[in-house]
């Protein structure tokens, strides 16, 4: 026992955080599609000065700007970080965002998503952020990111 400990008592461990005996990590970021349709697009895009992100904070690509009332500003981003996008393309070196992608499995015909999915394609539009929509397939047809990154 050292002098600090006598004088001041033995450091207790910090409490162990609430709510954490039922987590376990993820087997992969993506789902088997998602996989299936991140493979094939970064072959698509082998050596484009580009990178293909997962699993985007929407919060991370598009910014809330000032406002006059903070609660405002508070429910903008609210809004922003609890949605992700599936993928972004972004530019090398500098990872500017050039694109988002969302693929569109059967989740997307509910109520809720289908609002969280028009939510998304008006944030991309009113920042000049094209989002390309795709349906899940076995085969992909980049044309239309390609035509966008001018690699058409």
């Amino acid at each position: 026992m050292g002098l600090l400990d006598l004088i001041f008592g033995k450091p207790k461990a910090p409490p162990a955080p609430a709510h954490t005996d039922n987590l376990y990590a993820r087997k992969s970021l993506l789902t088997d599609t998602e996989l299936r349709f991140y493979q094939q697009l970064v072959e698509a895009l082998r050596g484009k000065p580009v990178v293909v992100m997962v699993m985007v904070r929407m919060e991370d690509v598009i910014r809330v700007g000032r406002s006059d009332s903070w609660k405002d500003r508070q429910a903008a981003r609210s809004r922003l970080k609890s949605r992700h996008f599936d993928f972004v393309i972004a530019e090398w070196p500098d990872l500017k965002p050039s694109c988002v992608i969302e693929l569109d499995d059967s989740s997307h015909t509910r109520k809720k998503a289908i609002s969280s999915d028009a939510y998304k394609s008006t944030a991309c539009a009113n920042v000049g952020l094209p989002i390309h929509r795709f349906q899940p397939s076995r085969r992909y047809n980049f044309t239309q990111i390609f035509t966008h990154l001018n690699y058409a």
